[in-house]
């Protein structure tokens, strides 16, 4: 007969004889973002709220679950392909009020007519 003389535990668990630990502070929910800093924070907060994995959030926006990971964890920011599609998935724009995507891009671009190289010209390029 199979265990015969063994006694049986009644929790169904093992347990070491000289450990007698009790936790009963329970964890904080560190799913959520406490600030909605990133663009990644306010992709979490969505995906939680509607109880999708990375993977269906990925599927959404046309991107990979690994990239949505590195959003959600700030190694990583959306390229220009994918900021059309995730105020979409979010309901609402991110981005802080009056900065349009325009506004954006016209930040980042050069004048006419001026060479590759840093911007604005230090003494030693011009």
């Amino acid at each position: 007969m199979r265990g015969a003389g063994r006694r049986r535990s009644r929790t169904g668990r093992a347990a070491l004889p000289f450990c007698h630990l009790h936790f009963k502070t329970p964890k904080p929910d560190g799913r959520y973002p406490v600030q909605l800093q990133r663009l990644g924070d306010h992709l979490r907060k969505r995906r939680l709220e509607l109880g999708l994995f990375q993977k269906e959030v990925g599927t959404r926006l046309g991107a990979d679950p690994k990239t949505v990971n590195n959003w959600e964890m700030g190694r990583s920011e959306p390229r220009l392909r994918f900021i059309p599609r995730i105020p979409a998935f979010l309901g609402y724009d991110p981005r802080p009020s009056g900065e349009s995507f325009g506004q954006e891009l016209r930040g980042h671009e050069r004048p006419a007519g001026s060479r590759s190289g840093p911007w604005p010209p230090t003494s030693g390029s011009i």
